[in-house]
Parts: structure tokens; C-alpha cells; sequence
């Protein structure tokens, strides 16, 4: 297996076929470990920097963003033993337990900083349901979208990064990225207007 090229296409390839490929991965992961942990960490990078910037964003942690990425890194290692590979959307229902690491991460970190600064203790809470992050973890929990359209939706949306500079980063083409949020955002209206109507 290739791993360089594989990493290239990877965020490129159709749901079923990226199921495909991690469905192989995380069976040498648990058969084999080893190099398979670490290729399989390689291939998600992209998808776990993306929950770390959505966790840090604008908040003063500063140096311990090192211990949010080691703390992210092995609750992705945990879901590669624990993930069920059989329903569709390995990768994003990965995504979506890492993510909810990374908000338990952040929010401890805050209750940390609030006692050291002597800052009111309403503000180190966990940010109400409303967030409008927890729709997008919400839609790739439940297999509507996966990892990557998520975030090509928070950091061009909440974000208002250039959608070209998003794509680089995560390795898509402009045009599929232009698609991919495109069909991503109607899916995520569609839920929404759902929600709301009960």
C-alpha cells in the first residue's frame, strides 16, 4: 500500500470508497498495530488538526495546544480499536468522537484557567446547544456529512477563511471542495429546517 499517494487521494475519494480503505486500515490496525497506528494517524491528520483549530480557536491556551493534540491523537487511536466499521462514514463518526474529546478537552481547560485568573466561573461552562459547531459534529455523527465537508463548511462559514486555502489544507480539489460544500449545506438546511419544525 502506498501511503504517500493514498494520502493525496484519500480526502479526494467518494464516502464508500474512503469506507473502503480505513475499513482495511483499522483491521491491520487491530490485526498488525504498529506502523499500521501510525499510518492510519498519517492518513487522518488533516481531519484531527481541523478539530484541534475548531477547539482552540480564539481561546488563550497557548502552549498546551501540544497536550490538546496529544489528547486528540489518542482518543483517534482509541476509535481505531473501538469504532463499529460496519455502517457507512467510518472516518466522520471518528471525527465526531474526537471532536466530542476535544470540546470535554476545551472545557476543562477553561474551569483550569478561570481558577488561576480568579475569572467568574459562569464563563469556563460548556457553550449552550445552540453552538453552531454542534449541528455540524450533530450531521457527521449521524453519517449526513463527513469530517471534511464539516469543517470546509465552520472555516469558510464561521471562519470566513478563502475557500481555496481550506481545500489546499485538506488536500481537495477547488471544484470538488465547491461541490462538496455545496451539497454539505444543503443537507445541513434540510436537517436544521427538520429540528426546528419537531
Amino acid at each position: 500500500m502506498d501511503l504517500a499517494l493514498l494520502a493525496r487521494r484519500l480526502p479526494r475519494l467518494e464516502r464508500e470508497f474512503s469506507d473502503a480503505v480505513w475499513r482495511i486500515l483499522i483491521e491491520h490496525v487491530r490485526s498488525k498495530g504498529g506502523v499500521w497506528v501510525v499510518a492510519a494517524v498519517g492518513l487522518a491528520t488533516s481531519a484531527l488538526w481541523s478539530v484541534a483549530d475548531r477547539v482552540s480557536r480564539g481561546r488563550p491556551f497557548g502552549r498546551r495546544r501540544e497536550e490538546l493534540e496529544a489528547e486528540l491523537v489518542a482518543a483517534f487511536v482509541a476509535e481505531l480499536h473501538a469504532v463499529d466499521v460496519t455502517p457507512p462514514n467510518v472516518l466522520g463518526r471518528m471525527w465526531a468522537s474526537v471532536y466530542r474529546v476535544g470540546q470535554r478537552w476545551r472545557y476543562s481547560a477553561k474551569r483550569d484557567l478561570a481558577q488561576l485568573t480568579g475569572t467568574c466561573e459562569a464563563h469556563t461552562r460548556p457553550e449552550a446547544e445552540g453552538h453552531p459547531e454542534t449541528p455540524l459534529a450533530a450531521l457527521v455523527r449521524a453519517g449526513l456529512i463527513t469530517a471534511v465537508e464539516a469543517e470546509l463548511i465552520a472555516a469558510t462559514r464561521l471562519d470566513r477563511r478563502p475557500l481555496h486555502e481550506v481545500a489546499d489544507r485538506l488536500g481537495v480539489a477547488f471544484r470538488t471542495a465547491q461541490r462538496r460544500r455545496r451539497r454539505a449545506e444543503s443537507v445541513a438546511v434540510a436537517w436544521l429546517r427538520k429540528e426546528i419544525s419537531g
